[in-house]
């Protein structure tokens, strides 16, 4: 009972006992406390403490703010104060697939935390970490938004918790500007392509209507065909849509030319 377990370091300037546990106060004034949880030996957490009490089986601090932490057995003045967690960092966000999420982390004014769980279940590729709470990770699927309770639970089964949103999405197409041609009625035009550096297209739009006889390639944006209508130069719009409706828009001007032979020669 405290015998063992007793925490390293340094810094601590009084120790104080229960008949099963030791608290140590330290100049940064925070507590260090060993020994039977029973007895108190489950360390309060946060700073500002400036002097200890104890019972037999209860400790209860002071802080400088004049506010008062009991902990060890009830019966004998010490209330174990379940953990208090509030979102830190990380909270409603939208994150990308195969791109590592922002870190949700979460802060604890009260009891110690001894478990952490989450619900519902994070979106595959996240984790929560047991002991602080923090979820990290990539994600690997999509997932709506959703709210999630994350809950810490201490030594004691007493339990606190904090909610944030989470939406992962798909990444958006990212197209870039193509090379502007001018093509000749009945000869196939060099195909117009489009470079994309984002997330995957599931469909491809032009605007105004193409030439006659040209088209767009639903999943790639290219342009291809043999024009067979005169046109003069225009400016078309590329629309690119992903599976979850985000889009990218890039350009390009076309103009189809109808050649006339020059007369023969008498």
């Amino acid at each position: 009972r405290g015998g063992t377990n007793a925490p390293a370091g340094s810094g601590y300037t009084k120790i104080y006992s229960t008949g099963g546990a030791f608290a140590a106060l330290k100049t940064d004034g925070s507590i260090a406390a060993w020994g039977d949880s029973d007895s108190g030996g489950t360390s309060p957490s946060g700073s500002g403490y400036a002097k200890i009490y104890s019972t037999w089986q209860a400790f209860a601090a002071i802080k400088i703010d004049g506010s008062i932490t009991t902990w060890g057995d009830s019966n004998s003045g010490g209330i174990i104060p379940a953990p208090n967690i509030t979102n830190v960092a990380g909270a409603n966000q939208i994150a990308i697939v195969g791109l590592a999420i922002t870190d949700i982390t979460f802060g604890n004014s009260a009891g110690a935390i001894a478990s952490c769980t989450v619900a519902p279940t994070l979106p595959a590729g996240l984790s929560i970490d047991s002991a602080t709470c923090t979820i990290s990770g990539t994600p690997t699927k999509m997932r709506a938004l959703n709210i999630y309770t994350v809950t810490a639970k201490d030594a004691k089964d007493n339990t606190g918790s904090a909610s944030f949103s989470l939406t992962v999405n798909v990444l958006a197409p990212n197209l870039a500007n193509a090379t502007d041609q001018v093509a000749t009625i009945g000869s196939a035009i060099t195909n117009i392509t489009f470079n994309n550096s984002g997330g995957a297209i599931a469909s491809c739009t032009a605007a105004p209507t193409l030439p006659a006889g040209l088209s767009i390639n639903s999943t790639t944006c290219t342009i291809s065909g043999t024009p067979t209508e005169v046109k003069a130069s225009t400016l078309y719009t590329i629309t690119a849509t992903n599976a979850t409706g985000q889009t990218a828009t890039a350009t390009v001007n076309l103009t189809t030319l109808l050649i006339v032979p020059a007369p023969a020669t008498l």
